[in-house]
């Protein structure tokens, strides 16, 4: 799991998510080429940073799929998406969190929200997972 921070407080998680073994092999600092999955989560953060909608980010993580990169697991699911935002949340130092709606929005992803130290927060997914927006208020 790589967690980018954003300017507006916010983070994109990019969850389960391996590189291609040919991509993982490729020769360090070939031009064009993004090899390792930091590399890769770097790069997203930056055109994030730079104004890229969570819908274009989602386009993005699809092309890269159809490169060869693949979710280390299978289909996203209800326990996967919040184990991964609970992961994140501990990992800033939450303790107490609760989720208040875990729901899948066909065509679209998961929407999730609750509570972390009794502070609320919100989290999008792309449709496998894979990229996960969350916001603590």
């Amino acid at each position: 799991m790589e967690i980018a921070g954003m300017p507006d407080g916010s983070a994109v998680i990019f969850a389960d998510i391996e590189a291609p073994a040919d991509v993982v092999d490729a020769p360090q600092n070939a031009d064009g080429v993004l090899g390792l999955p930091v590399e890769v989560a770097t790069w997203l953060v930056d055109v994030v940073a730079a104004g890229v909608t969570f819908d274009v980010l989602k386009l993005i993580m699809a092309t890269l799929i159809r490169r060869g990169w693949r979710k280390s697991s299978a289909s996203a699911t209800a326990e996967s998406v919040t184990r991964a935002i609970n992961l994140y949340l501990r990992s800033c130092g939450y303790v107490d969190i609760v989720f208040l709606e875990v729901r899948l929005v066909s065509g679209h992803g998961w929407a999730l929200n609750g509570t972390a130290n009794g502070v609320l927060f919100q989290g999008l997914t792309d449709e496998t997972g894979s990229i996960i927006h969350v916001r603590v208020q």
